[in-house]
Protein backbone atom coordinates (compact mmCIF):
# COMPACT_ATOMS: atom_id res chain seq x y z
CA UNK A 1 0.00 0.00 0.00
CA UNK A 2 3.08 2.68 0.72
CA UNK A 3 4.11 1.58 -2.59
CA UNK A 4 1.45 2.03 -4.35
CA UNK A 5 1.06 5.95 -2.12
CA UNK A 6 4.66 6.77 -3.46
CA UNK A 7 3.82 5.76 -7.03
CA UNK A 8 1.36 7.60 -6.97
CA UNK A 9 2.55 10.83 -5.36
CA UNK A 10 5.21 11.00 -7.64
CA UNK A 11 2.58 10.74 -10.51
CA UNK A 12 0.57 13.69 -8.94
CA UNK A 13 4.17 15.70 -8.80
CA UNK A 14 5.02 14.82 -12.25
CA UNK A 15 1.78 16.26 -13.49
CA UNK A 16 2.03 18.73 -11.05
CA UNK A 17 5.10 19.89 -12.36
CA UNK A 18 4.26 19.21 -16.43
CA UNK A 19 1.12 21.13 -15.86
CA UNK A 20 3.00 24.20 -13.71
CA UNK A 21 5.07 24.52 -16.72
CA UNK A 22 2.69 24.43 -19.48
CA UNK A 23 0.79 27.46 -17.12
CA UNK A 24 3.86 28.93 -17.12
CA UNK A 25 5.17 28.78 -21.31
CA UNK A 26 1.59 30.11 -22.11
CA UNK A 27 1.45 33.25 -19.80
CA UNK A 28 5.24 33.49 -21.26
CA UNK A 29 4.04 33.00 -24.84
CA UNK A 30 0.48 33.68 -25.28
CA UNK A 31 -1.11 34.89 -22.27
CA UNK A 32 1.51 37.83 -22.08
CA UNK A 33 1.45 41.47 -22.65
CA UNK A 34 3.05 41.00 -26.16
CA UNK A 35 0.53 37.72 -26.75
CA UNK A 36 -2.72 39.91 -26.21
CA UNK A 37 -1.68 42.57 -28.40
CA UNK A 38 -0.15 40.02 -30.75
CA UNK A 39 -3.89 38.50 -30.94
CA UNK A 40 -5.42 42.06 -31.55
CA UNK A 41 -3.36 43.13 -34.29
CA UNK A 42 -3.85 39.13 -35.72
CA UNK A 43 -7.72 40.04 -35.63
CA UNK A 44 -6.89 43.01 -37.96
CA UNK A 45 -5.34 41.15 -40.00
CA UNK A 46 -7.90 38.67 -40.46
CA UNK A 47 -10.22 41.70 -41.30
CA UNK A 48 -12.16 40.25 -38.03
CA UNK A 49 -13.47 43.66 -36.40
CA UNK A 50 -15.73 42.36 -33.84
CA UNK A 51 -13.19 40.13 -32.62
CA UNK A 52 -10.93 43.11 -32.62
CA UNK A 53 -13.05 45.37 -30.68
CA UNK A 54 -13.56 42.83 -28.16
CA UNK A 55 -10.43 43.29 -26.80
CA UNK A 56 -10.24 44.22 -23.26
CA UNK A 57 -9.49 48.14 -22.86
CA UNK A 58 -10.47 48.91 -27.03
CA UNK A 59 -13.88 50.00 -26.35
CA UNK A 60 -13.02 52.29 -23.08
CA UNK A 61 -14.86 55.51 -23.34
CA UNK A 62 -16.82 54.64 -26.66
CA UNK A 63 -19.42 57.05 -27.10
CA UNK A 64 -21.95 58.39 -29.95
CA UNK A 65 -19.24 60.54 -31.10
CA UNK A 66 -17.09 60.00 -33.64
CA UNK A 67 -19.19 58.28 -35.42
CA UNK A 68 -18.75 54.22 -35.76
CA UNK A 69 -19.33 53.37 -39.51
CA UNK A 70 -15.71 52.20 -39.89
CA UNK A 71 -15.73 49.95 -36.99
CA UNK A 72 -16.34 46.92 -39.66
CA UNK A 73 -14.85 44.23 -41.63
CA UNK A 74 -15.47 45.92 -44.91
CA UNK A 75 -13.64 48.84 -44.17
CA UNK A 76 -10.15 46.83 -42.63
CA UNK A 77 -7.13 46.28 -45.32
CA UNK A 78 -3.70 45.32 -45.64
CA UNK A 79 -2.07 44.40 -42.21
CA UNK A 80 0.71 42.00 -43.26
CA UNK A 81 4.00 40.96 -41.70
CA UNK A 82 3.27 41.52 -38.11
CA UNK A 83 6.24 41.47 -35.87
CA UNK A 84 6.80 41.68 -32.38
CA UNK A 85 9.94 44.37 -32.15
CA UNK A 86 10.18 44.69 -28.13
CA UNK A 87 8.08 44.36 -24.51
CA UNK A 88 9.46 46.29 -21.78
CA UNK A 89 7.65 46.41 -18.14
CA UNK A 90 6.75 50.16 -17.03
CA UNK A 91 7.62 51.03 -12.77
CA UNK A 92 4.07 50.33 -12.10
CA UNK A 93 3.81 46.93 -13.60
CA UNK A 94 1.95 47.84 -16.95
CA UNK A 95 4.11 46.97 -20.40
CA UNK A 96 4.53 49.09 -23.72
CA UNK A 97 4.37 46.48 -26.70
CA UNK A 98 6.26 47.55 -29.70
CA UNK A 99 4.84 45.86 -32.89
CA UNK A 100 5.87 46.63 -36.67
CA UNK A 101 3.94 45.38 -39.74
CA UNK A 102 3.36 46.62 -43.16
CA UNK A 103 0.26 48.49 -44.68
CA UNK A 104 -0.08 47.98 -48.39
CA UNK A 105 3.82 47.28 -48.45
CA UNK A 106 5.21 50.38 -46.48
CA UNK A 107 7.04 49.36 -43.23
CA UNK A 108 5.19 51.01 -40.02
CA UNK A 109 5.34 50.22 -36.28
CA UNK A 110 3.16 51.26 -33.03
CA UNK A 111 3.85 50.94 -29.03
CA UNK A 112 0.39 49.99 -27.01
CA UNK A 113 0.02 50.51 -23.43
CA UNK A 114 -1.48 47.01 -21.84
CA UNK A 115 -1.77 45.71 -18.29
CA UNK A 116 -2.65 43.00 -16.37
CA UNK A 117 -6.23 42.77 -14.14
CA UNK A 118 -6.49 39.68 -13.06
CA UNK A 119 -6.29 35.92 -14.43
CA UNK A 120 -8.10 33.99 -16.35
CA UNK A 121 -9.78 30.14 -15.06
CA UNK A 122 -7.31 30.70 -12.00
CA UNK A 123 -4.04 30.26 -13.90
CA UNK A 124 -3.61 32.23 -17.16
CA UNK A 125 -2.96 35.94 -17.06
CA UNK A 126 -5.79 38.78 -18.25
CA UNK A 127 -4.47 42.04 -19.82
CA UNK A 128 -6.15 45.01 -21.04
CA UNK A 129 -5.47 48.21 -23.05
CA UNK A 130 -4.44 51.19 -20.69
CA UNK A 131 -5.35 53.44 -23.81
CA UNK A 132 -7.70 51.87 -26.49
CA UNK A 133 -6.07 51.61 -29.68
CA UNK A 134 -9.47 53.48 -31.26
CA UNK A 135 -8.40 56.22 -32.88
CA UNK A 136 -9.96 58.93 -34.80
CA UNK A 137 -9.76 60.01 -38.78
CA UNK A 138 -11.46 63.82 -38.99
CA UNK A 139 -12.70 63.76 -42.49
CA UNK A 140 -13.84 66.48 -44.47
CA UNK A 141 -15.17 66.14 -47.92
CA UNK A 142 -14.88 69.74 -49.59
CA UNK A 143 -18.09 70.38 -52.16
CA UNK A 144 -19.82 67.23 -51.12
CA UNK A 145 -20.69 64.96 -48.45
CA UNK A 146 -20.81 61.52 -50.16
CA UNK A 147 -16.95 59.32 -49.54
CA UNK A 148 -16.24 56.11 -50.48
CA UNK A 149 -13.56 54.33 -47.58
CA UNK A 150 -12.14 51.03 -48.61
CA UNK A 151 -14.91 50.30 -50.78
CA UNK A 152 -17.61 51.47 -47.95
CA UNK A 153 -20.13 54.19 -49.32
CA UNK A 154 -20.24 56.81 -46.88
CA UNK A 155 -22.29 60.50 -46.25
CA UNK A 156 -20.54 62.79 -43.68
CA UNK A 157 -24.06 63.89 -42.14
CA UNK A 158 -22.60 67.45 -42.17
CA UNK A 159 -22.13 70.46 -44.41
CA UNK A 160 -19.78 70.27 -47.13
CA UNK A 161 -16.00 71.05 -46.31
CA UNK A 162 -17.47 70.54 -42.99
CA UNK A 163 -15.01 68.00 -40.66
CA UNK A 164 -16.49 64.76 -39.85
CA UNK A 165 -14.44 62.13 -37.04
CA UNK A 166 -15.03 58.92 -37.48
CA UNK A 167 -13.39 56.17 -35.17
CA UNK A 168 -11.15 53.94 -36.53
CA UNK A 169 -8.94 50.52 -35.62
CA UNK A 170 -5.40 51.19 -35.02
CA UNK A 171 -3.33 50.22 -36.68
CA UNK A 172 -4.97 50.29 -40.58
CA UNK A 173 -4.76 51.78 -44.03
CA UNK A 174 -7.62 53.86 -45.12
CA UNK A 175 -8.19 54.98 -48.55
CA UNK A 176 -10.83 57.56 -49.16
CA UNK A 177 -12.42 58.42 -52.86
CA UNK A 178 -15.09 59.65 -54.42
CA UNK A 179 -16.76 58.39 -57.58
CA UNK A 180 -20.17 59.78 -58.73
CA UNK A 181 -21.75 59.97 -61.93
CA UNK A 182 -20.86 63.78 -62.27
CA UNK A 183 -17.82 63.88 -59.12
CA UNK A 184 -14.97 62.70 -58.79
CA UNK A 185 -12.36 62.92 -55.92
CA UNK A 186 -8.14 61.79 -56.10
CA UNK A 187 -7.98 59.26 -53.60
CA UNK A 188 -6.49 59.83 -50.32
CA UNK A 189 -4.54 57.15 -48.66
CA UNK A 190 -4.51 57.61 -44.89
CA UNK A 191 -1.84 55.45 -42.61
CA UNK A 192 -3.65 55.41 -38.84
CA UNK A 193 -0.47 53.74 -36.54
CA UNK A 194 -0.85 55.62 -33.21
CA UNK A 195 -3.58 53.85 -30.91
CA UNK A 196 -5.78 56.91 -29.35
CA UNK A 197 -4.68 59.66 -31.93
CA UNK A 198 -6.13 62.07 -34.16
CA UNK A 199 -5.57 61.99 -38.15
CA UNK A 200 -7.03 64.46 -40.56
CA UNK A 201 -7.84 63.83 -43.81
CA UNK A 202 -9.23 65.85 -47.02
CA UNK A 203 -10.97 64.90 -50.03
CA UNK A 204 -10.89 67.44 -52.49
CA UNK A 205 -14.53 66.67 -55.26
CA UNK A 206 -14.30 67.83 -58.23
CA UNK A 207 -16.27 67.93 -61.26
CA UNK A 208 -15.57 65.51 -63.94
CA UNK A 209 -15.51 64.95 -67.65
CA UNK A 210 -18.87 64.49 -68.28
CA UNK A 211 -20.23 67.28 -65.72
CA UNK A 212 -18.50 69.71 -68.07
CA UNK A 213 -19.52 68.30 -71.04
CA UNK A 214 -23.34 68.27 -69.58
CA UNK A 215 -23.01 72.05 -68.52
CA UNK A 216 -20.82 72.97 -72.07
CA UNK A 217 -23.89 71.46 -73.75
CA UNK A 218 -26.76 73.34 -72.16
CA UNK A 219 -24.74 76.33 -71.72
CA UNK A 220 -24.27 76.16 -76.11
CA UNK A 221 -27.89 75.53 -76.21
CA UNK A 222 -28.85 78.50 -74.23
CA UNK A 223 -26.20 80.72 -76.49
CA UNK A 224 -27.69 79.00 -79.62
CA UNK A 225 -31.12 77.94 -79.42
CA UNK A 226 -32.35 80.69 -76.97
CA UNK A 227 -30.58 84.07 -77.49
CA UNK A 228 -28.97 83.72 -81.47
CA UNK A 229 -32.38 82.74 -83.03
CA UNK A 230 -34.01 86.01 -81.58
CA UNK A 231 -34.24 88.33 -84.29
CA UNK A 232 -33.58 91.28 -82.98
CA UNK A 233 -30.91 93.51 -81.63
CA UNK A 234 -30.97 92.96 -78.18
CA UNK A 235 -31.77 89.68 -77.82
CA UNK A 236 -34.13 89.15 -74.31
CA UNK A 237 -32.51 87.86 -71.22
CA UNK A 238 -29.01 86.83 -73.12
CA UNK A 239 -25.78 88.55 -72.48
CA UNK A 240 -24.84 90.18 -75.73
CA UNK A 241 -26.75 92.52 -78.03
CA UNK A 242 -25.99 95.23 -80.48
CA UNK A 243 -27.34 99.25 -80.24
CA UNK A 244 -27.11 100.96 -84.13
CA UNK A 245 -27.42 104.39 -85.07
CA UNK A 246 -28.96 104.12 -88.28
CA UNK A 247 -32.13 102.38 -89.52
CA UNK A 248 -32.55 98.75 -89.32
CA UNK A 249 -33.63 97.73 -92.62
CA UNK A 250 -33.45 93.98 -92.49
CA UNK A 251 -33.65 91.16 -90.08
CA UNK A 252 -30.42 91.02 -87.12
CA UNK A 253 -29.08 87.52 -87.87
CA UNK A 254 -27.05 86.41 -84.62
CA UNK A 255 -24.62 83.76 -84.90
CA UNK A 256 -22.20 82.34 -81.97
CA UNK A 257 -18.76 82.91 -83.55
CA UNK A 258 -17.04 81.71 -80.24
CA UNK A 259 -18.56 79.90 -77.59
CA UNK A 260 -17.27 80.15 -74.22
CA UNK A 261 -15.25 77.40 -73.24
CA UNK A 262 -16.48 75.94 -69.61
CA UNK A 263 -15.02 75.39 -66.84
CA UNK A 264 -16.66 74.85 -63.15
CA UNK A 265 -15.98 76.48 -59.45
CA UNK A 266 -17.73 75.17 -56.06
CA UNK A 267 -20.61 77.62 -55.51
CA UNK A 268 -21.66 79.82 -52.83
CA UNK A 269 -24.61 77.12 -51.58
CA UNK A 270 -24.01 73.67 -50.80
CA UNK A 271 -24.64 71.62 -54.04
CA UNK A 272 -24.20 74.15 -56.37
CA UNK A 273 -21.34 74.67 -58.81
CA UNK A 274 -20.85 78.07 -61.23
CA UNK A 275 -19.47 78.87 -64.17
CA UNK A 276 -17.12 82.14 -63.75
CA UNK A 277 -17.08 84.90 -65.66
CA UNK A 278 -15.65 83.50 -69.38
CA UNK A 279 -15.53 85.66 -72.76
CA UNK A 280 -17.12 84.44 -75.87
CA UNK A 281 -18.30 86.19 -79.25
CA UNK A 282 -21.14 86.56 -81.23
CA UNK A 283 -21.51 87.67 -84.50
CA UNK A 284 -24.34 90.34 -86.15
CA UNK A 285 -25.51 90.17 -89.67
CA UNK A 286 -27.91 93.27 -90.66
CA UNK A 287 -28.75 96.13 -92.75
CA UNK A 288 -28.99 99.04 -92.03
CA UNK A 289 -29.51 102.67 -93.46
CA UNK A 290 -27.61 105.86 -92.80
CA UNK A 291 -29.92 108.52 -91.44
CA UNK A 292 -27.59 111.10 -92.69
CA UNK A 293 -27.45 110.39 -96.54
CA UNK A 294 -29.61 107.27 -96.66
CA UNK A 295 -26.69 105.02 -98.10
CA UNK A 296 -27.71 101.63 -97.06
CA UNK A 297 -25.05 98.81 -96.09
CA UNK A 298 -24.52 95.91 -94.27
CA UNK A 299 -23.08 95.80 -90.18
CA UNK A 300 -21.26 92.56 -90.55
CA UNK A 301 -19.40 92.60 -86.74
CA UNK A 302 -17.89 90.55 -83.89
CA UNK A 303 -19.86 91.36 -80.14
CA UNK A 304 -17.57 90.13 -77.41
CA UNK A 305 -19.64 89.68 -74.50
CA UNK A 306 -19.16 87.45 -70.87
CA UNK A 307 -21.21 84.78 -69.26
CA UNK A 308 -21.50 83.19 -66.13
CA UNK A 309 -23.63 80.65 -64.77
CA UNK A 310 -24.73 78.53 -61.38
CA UNK A 311 -25.26 75.08 -61.97
CA UNK A 312 -27.17 73.19 -59.95
CA UNK A 313 -26.75 68.79 -60.11
CA UNK A 314 -30.05 66.85 -59.82
CA UNK A 315 -30.47 63.73 -58.19
CA UNK A 316 -30.92 62.24 -61.71
CA UNK A 317 -27.36 63.20 -62.12
CA UNK A 318 -29.10 66.00 -64.80
CA UNK A 319 -27.80 69.42 -64.53
CA UNK A 320 -29.59 72.87 -64.46
CA UNK A 321 -27.84 76.07 -65.82
CA UNK A 322 -29.06 79.34 -64.99
CA UNK A 323 -27.51 81.80 -65.97
CA UNK A 324 -26.11 85.18 -63.50
CA UNK A 325 -25.32 87.97 -65.43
Amino acid sequence: MRRLLLVWGAAFLLFFGSFAGVVTALNVMVYSASGFVGAYLDALAREDADSALAFSGVQQGLGPDPADDLLSDAALRGLDDIRLVSDSVEDDGSHLVLFEYTLEGQVHESEFHVERFGTRLGFFSAWRFVESPLSTVSLAVLHDTRFTVNGVDLDTGVAPSEASPYLVLTPGLYEFSHETALLYADPVSVAVTQPSGRVDAQLDVRPNGMFVSKVQQKVEQHLQDGCASQRVLQPTGCPFGEFVQNRVISEPVWTISAFPRVTLEPGEDPGTWRVPLTGARAHLTVEVQSLFDGTVSTLDTDVPFGVQYVVTVLPDADVVVTPAY
